[in-house]
């Protein structure tokens, strides 16, 4: 997998509505670290890449354990992309 550049951010999609989640939602869980207010789920398969121009404030940060769940996620994703290839 290639890097972003360094004024570049790769972003997931993150939600509260917790209905028609996918095999590949993470949910996350309110807390001091991520600020979240309700339990939402981060929708690993819908992934963007924005400049850093385009983030006004940080909202928070998610856990190692969560991080790692999101990026068991994204190798999953990207196995099965290029088996299909």
């Amino acid at each position: 997998m290639s890097s972003l550049p360094n004024d570049a951010w790769l972003v997931i999609y993150i939600t509260s509505n917790l209905e028609k989640q996918t095999a590949y939602d993470v949910t996350l869980e309110p807390n001091a670290t991520n600020n979240l207010k309700v339990f939402s789920v981060a929708r690993v398969n819908r992934l963007t890449v924005i400049s850093n121009d385009m983030i006004e404030r940080r909202i928070g940060t998610l856990l190692e354990k969560e991080k790692k769940k999101i990026g068991n996620k994204i190798e999953k994703m990207q196995t099965i992309f290029l088996s299909n290839g």
